[in-house]
């Protein structure tokens, strides 16, 4: 099959992901159905819903041997992670990655650089080997938010 990926994204671009109270299941349901899949990978905020449904998704990620992926969206530390992810709690950030990761969940840490968060990438990048942030991947800011040259 020519021309056909194998990789899915959920990636919220007017929403979150991880608010869909079904997206276990859902997540569940396309990798049992598409055998052939190399990827399924989706993006979060990780500040929604609870353990319970972080676990159920982290194990979802093991039982699919890491097929499936969470990309963790947090932009800064505990002090700055606010500015750019507008209502999201640090602290449920933590509970819930953690629980996934505990879980056998695979995942990654997607930061953007923006100028209020720019001076914490090294403590993040050390940050990111403990048991709730993992495999720093750092990028550039968007254009309008104060990040232009």
């Amino acid at each position: 099959m020519t021309g056909i990926s194998n990789n899915i994204v959920l990636c919220g671009n007017y929403g979150e992901p991880g608010a869909s109270p079904n997206l276990p299941e859902l997540i569940d349901w396309t990798a049992n159905t598409c055998p052939n899949l190399s990827k399924i990978q989706f993006d979060s905020n990780v500040g929604v819903s609870n353990t319970k449904f972080w676990k159920k998704l982290g194990k979802l990620s093991n039982d699919y041997k890491h097929i499936i992926k969470l990309h963790a969206s947090i932009d800064g530390l505990e002090d700055t992670n606010h500015i750019y992810r507008r209502f999201v709690k640090w602290n449920k950030v933590v509970e819930n990655l953690k629980a996934y990761n505990d879980a056998g969940g695979m995942s990654c840490w997607k930061m953007i650089k923006f100028p209020w968060n720019s001076h914490q990438h090294e403590e993040a990048k050390n940050n990111s080997t403990n048991d709730y942030l993992v495999n720093l991947d750092a990028e550039e800011g968007m254009p309008g938010l104060g990040t232009e040259g």
